[in-house]
């Protein structure tokens, strides 16, 4: 079994009212981690990890019209880094020095498979995450940690903030587009 999937069984068996099921198939391993909400049972983080053990962020390139497209819905530009990496790699993982991230991709309808990747766009995830209580009314949401928390931008700024969902607060986090 891959080191990470082996990691986050681990990190969940260590949590009180947390619980993890494991697979495996001709497609590879997967591990799925629940967790006890009140009365809901949450899953809180799906890893799949292909039978070749190479993990991959299945990102791919996308074409500039599909981010022009996005920041018409969106009301506004993207910042500059975010572009370069959306046209280098649509979605995939983020690293912040305190937690890992999936970028939001733009919606590309290119083919069948490109549209299944990229469901979770960041229109449609902005326009979720507005729903929240206390998410900023005009903040983009660029990323998600799978636990709540956003990596948003505001309106007239490009710099990103870590929005925290329990407290409602923004903070400040530095990101490095180039990887």
């Amino acid at each position: 079994m891959p080191e990470r999937v082996r990691a986050l069984i681990e990190s969940a068996g260590q949590q009180r009212d947390a619980a993890v099921c494991t697979s495996a198939n001709g497609d590879g391993e997967y591990a799925v981690l629940y967790a006890v909400a009140g009365s809901n049972v949450v899953c809180i983080r799906l890893c799949v990890v292909p039978a070749d053990g190479v993990t991959n962020s299945m990102a791919f390139p996308v074409d500039e019209a599909q981010i022009a497209a996005a920041e018409r819905q969106l009301g506004r530009l993207l910042p500059d880094g975010l572009r370069a990496r959306l046209l280098r790699n649509n979605g995939g993982e983020l690293q912040t020095d305190d937690d890992d991230w999936i970028l939001h991709p733009v919606w590309d309808a290119t083919d069948r498979k490109r549209m299944s990747r990229t469901a979770n766009h960041i229109v449609r995830e902005t326009e979720q995450a507005r729903a929240w209580h206390g998410f900023p009314d005009s903040a983009i949401s660029i990323a998600t940690n799978g636990s709540g928390d956003h990596l948003v931008i505001h309106a007239g700024s490009d710099e990103v903030d870590l929005w925290d969902h329990e407290t409602g607060e923004c903070y400040p986090v530095t990101i490095d587009w180039t990887t």
